[in-house]
């Protein structure tokens, strides 16, 4: 039972670190876009719109 739990535990902190990193590699990806966003100076076209 304990070597389940510690697996359970282990996983769960693996997965949380991975979210984190996920999370941080959006977080990076939306900010660059916003940057690219600001700086082009045309006016886009958002599909769909």
């Amino acid at each position: 039972p304990n070597v389940m739990i510690e697996l359970a535990k282990a996983r769960t902190i693996n997965e949380t670190a991975e979210n984190i990193i996920k999370n941080k590699l959006a977080d990076a990806a939306v900010r660059k876009l916003s940057r690219s966003i600001l700086a082009e100076p045309k006016p886009l076209k958002l599909v769909g719109k």
